[in-house]
């Protein structure tokens, strides 16, 4: 599980938390903006979510974690043309990040299953 093994390895993954709260910042300064297109805010969304793959410091379960992402780029690009300028991803991807800081790992699922829920019902729509 990608979320045990980030906690599991929480003292090595400084670097990839810090690169997960520049990608946050980095966010809300694309929203500022509000004339960036939206592949540019696909393009914040996965990277947030590879350096997740990267946090969790096991190459065999990131280049998973990375094949899924791959996998889903197409219906997330969708759920950015609902939501244009990354509102609910700041939201989300701020819960995690806040998640993992608390290292623990109920929050942190707790986390992740609202945004899949949150991606889950924006492809409906």
């Amino acid at each position: 599980n990608i979320v045990e093994l980030i906690i599991k390895n929480y003292e090595k993954n400084m670097k990839e938390r810090m690169e997960l709260q520049q990608n946050l910042n980095t966010l809300k300064r694309m929203q500022l903006e509000k004339k960036l297109p939206t592949k540019d805010f696909v393009a914040n969304d996965i990277e947030f979510l590879r350096i997740l793959g990267k946090a969790a410091h096991n190459t065999v379960a990131e280049r998973i974690y990375n094949f899924i992402i791959d996998f889903f780029e197409a219906s997330i690009q969708i759920t950015h043309s609902k939501h244009p300028y990354g509102e609910i991803v700041l939201e989300v991807h701020q819960s995690i990040l806040e998640a993992i800081e608390s290292k623990d790992i109920s929050l942190i699922r707790e986390a992740i299953d609202h945004s899949v829920d949150i991606w889950r019902n924006l492809q409906k729509e």
